[in-house]
């Protein structure tokens, strides 16, 4: 695709000229280079552990690169295998995950026992695996059990680099008191986002000012600024000057981890200052290019990483078409606040402009876009301006204590305040809107059909012209919506997902959005449930989370879907004994910290609940003897119609009369798998007219082979799509 692009232009114009052949052939040969080196790493190199990635416990020998998100509930590293059952794989990357509090360092060597698969089956959405595969990890490493061994550690100049970085975070954290500001501060002086909560990250996404977070060339301007700054104060040459702050822009880059954002921006001001020492004027596009294919050759993996792509494609939207944006509006010098005016202009043009060339990026990493910037991004720029400028005084200041922790004061009240204004902001105006509609794709082809007949026609690259492309986009596509949305009304629906012994639904009614969760608390259940409701009813956030009896798993899967996902009530069962009454405080806490109301609905009796439309009965808290998990039967209902689910041993229990007249009032009855062992005969009488289906092979021989659906999944997730409507 990328070498029909090069060559198509060149095509259409019959170039014949010396110079563009030569463009053509450059173009092309670097098209065919990344994609051989694409294949001899991703395909040759990583391809060497893809038969241990069966999903089955293999034998691992580790060593951390990089710690990711932790909580008190589960973990995750970005490690280096170096042996799979004895054989060696040194230097492929995995994405280690652990379901429980894990305290591993960066060099640890350590061995566990763990499941190993290629990325995407236990990491969740589509940008996670993205993300995970930009760094190299095609494999997720997956721990149950806390049975890991350290054997070790291992130096690297990463490492100390790494150290250094987290011993000024650590700096950070004791001047400033608050560990939630300090994250802040660490992430963006630092590049640390590791640090950072995973619910900032996710209101800053909502809000699409999650550039702001990722260390670039915005965040390093402004420091080599202060830098250069204090240098003219100590009258030093020029040569010396731009010298040191070479040196200074390659620190920060080994400082920060390496990272692609950062390396792009830092050989750019190197390139810059690189240039006045020669006396040279810098060419920013030029030096955007050089950046991109260094960035490239050193890191072929780079050229799927998120934040290198976004930084490189917001800086070219800047470079080509933001300072033309920012100059046609222009303000009279005598008018009052001119400046102030022609600096929120200025703001404003930027993000059109690096919104506008990352749209297709965003459409293909996330499939989702943020139209608040235009709100958030003149509110929040400003004031991360302000922070960065205190963030290296109070570091600066440290020797000075009564200065530093005035300035550490300072900044970790304003981090506050961006932290709550960013959470109140994402809640009320955060509202993205999915790109992941059928509709989206002939939206993206209109903006492209725009896109080239302004490059190739118009001679004069008017304002109003190079919009045009972006008009072209929100057009179709809001006509597609309104369309969709007309059509999407009156429906309602339930997703039943089925995994080995978890079951789940995902529920639409209209624009709400349910998860029922009847699971062992596995994640990989909610994610399927998540994916449904994004893949194929569009929905950016959910409405209601209900679970339906506790395992001590559901700790770190709640706190993991909070925490990346807008969930606005978590609907938890009354707890009975001393253990759901811990796991119902933990759950809760984990969920109240990422901003989801939580509420409880009785189990001692049979409750009924009733939200935008949809109705939920659960039959009261039952056991039978011979197990200690409660039997699960509900109903899931609307104005159209209704759906009985019911555990394999749920007619042995003491409370026959709710499925009696379930029963009669359902349209589908499934007989669920995540129930106790199911042996004594049904005594229910079900009608010939139900819709039936058995996701229990057991109450299927029970009931000696009734008429009805089987799911028989072994490895991968079972999914009916069930329209809920009145029986004829």
């Amino acid at each position: 695709m990328m070498a029909a692009a090069a060559v198509l232009p060149a095509l259409i114009l019959r170039v014949r000229g010396r110079k563009e052949r030569v463009y053509v052939i450059g173009i092309a040969s670097a098209v065919a280079a990344g994609m051989l080196s694409s294949w001899l790493y991703f395909d040759i190199y990583q391809g060497m552990a893809a038969p241990y990635a069966d999903g089955n416990l293999h034998e691992i020998q580790a060593y951390v690169i990089e710690s990711g998100t932790r909580t008190n509930y589960s973990g995750s590293y970005r490690i280096g295998l170096m042996t799979v059952d004895g054989r060696r794989l040194y230097g492929i990357h995995a994405r280690y995950y652990t379901e429980y509090a894990c305290d591993l360092a960066e060099g640890d060597v350590f061995s566990v026992s763990a499941r190993m698969e290629t990325t995407g089956c236990e990491t969740g959405d589509f940008s996670e695996r993205y993300y995970d595969r930009s760094k190299g990890c095609l494999y997720a490493v997956t721990s149950e059990t806390d049975t890991y061994m350290l054997t070790g550690s291992r130096w690297s100049i990463r490492r100390v680099f790494s150290s250094a970085a987290k011993r000024l975070a650590d700096t950070i954290a004791i001047l400033t008191g608050d560990r939630e500001s300090a994250s802040l501060i660490s992430t963006l002086l630092l590049g640390r986002q590791n640090d950072l909560p995973a619910s900032v990250r996710r209101d800053f996404s909502a809000l699409g000012i999650s550039h702001i977070l990722a260390v670039s060339g915005l965040h390093l301007t402004l420091l080599l600024g202060f830098l250069g700054t204090i240098l003219q104060r100590f009258h030093l040459r020029r040569t010396v000057q731009h010298l040191l702050l070479i040196a200074a822009a390659a620190g920060y880059m080994a400082l920060t981890g390496f990272t692609p954002s950062v390396t792009r921006s830092a050989i750019m001001m190197i390139l810059c200052h690189g240039a006045a020492l020669c006396s040279r004027d810098a060419d920013s596009l030029t030096s955007l290019m050089v950046a991109g294919t260094a960035i490239c050759l050193i890191q072929p993996c780079a050229a799927g990483d998120i934040s290198f792509l976004l930084s490189f494609f917001s800086t070219l939207g800047l470079v080509t078409f933001g300072n033309a944006l920012t100059n046609r509006f222009k303000f009279p010098a005598g008018m009052p606040g001119s400046h102030f005016l022609q600096y929120v202009m200025k703001i404003i043009s930027a993000s059109i402009a690096a919104n506008i060339f990352i749209l297709p990026v965003t459409w293909i990493c996330f499939g989702e876009f943020a139209p608040a910037f235009l709100i958030a991004n003149p509110i929040f720029l400003p004031l991360v301006h302000i922070l960065l400028a205190l963030s290296p005084m109070m570091l600066l200041l440290y020797p000075i204590r009564p200065l530093s922790d005035l300035a550490a004061m300072l900044a970790s009240l304003l981090a506050r305040g961006i932290i709550r204004l960013a959470s109140v902001m994402a809640r009320q105006l955060g509202q993205t809107v999915s790109l992941r509609y059928p509709f989206t794709k002939y939206a993206f082809l209109a903006f492209a059909a725009a896109a080239l007949i302004c490059l190739l026609f118009l001679r004069k690259r008017r304002i109003t012209a190079m919009l045009l492309p972006a008009f072209c986009f929100v057009l179709i596509f809001s006509a597609g919506y309104t369309a969709w949305s007309y059509s999407a009304a009156g429906r309602c629906e339930a997703v039943y997902l089925n995994h080995q012994k978890n079951d789940g639904f995902a529920v639409v009614k209209g624009n709400v959005s349910v998860i029922c969760d009847i699971s062992d608390g596995s994640y990989a259940m909610t994610r399927e449930a998540f994916d449904v409701l994004q893949n194929t009813y569009y929905f950016t956030r959910i409405d209601y989370y209900i679970l339906t009896h506790y395992h001590k798993r559901h700790i770190a899967t709640i706190s993991r879907i909070t925490g990346r996902a807008f969930i606005r009530c978590l609907l938890l069962p009354e707890p009975q004994t001393a253990d759901e009454e811990d796991i119902a405080c933990a759950v809760a806490e984990a969920a109240s910290e990422n901003g989801c109301t939580v509420l409880y609905y009785p189990a001692d009796r049979t409750a009924e609940m009733t939200a935008d439309g949809l109705s939920f009965t659960f039959q009261r808290r039952t056991y039978i003897s011979r197990s200690t998990h409660p039997v699960i039967a509900m109903t899931i209902g609307c104005d159209t119609g209704m759906l009985l689910y019911a555990g394999g041993a749920a007619s042995e229990t003491g409370d026959p009369a709710y499925l009696e007249n379930a029963l009669t009032d359902c349209e589908t009855v499934i007989f669920g798998a995540h129930s106790p062992v199911c042996r004594r005969p049904f005594s229910l009488t079900i009608p010939s007219e139900l819709r039936t289906v058995y996701a229990n092979g057991e109450v299927y021989q029970v009931l000696g082979g009734r008429r009805g659906m089987v799911l028989t999944p072994e490895d991968d997730f079972a999914l009916l799509r069930i329209t809920l409507t009145c029986a004829e």
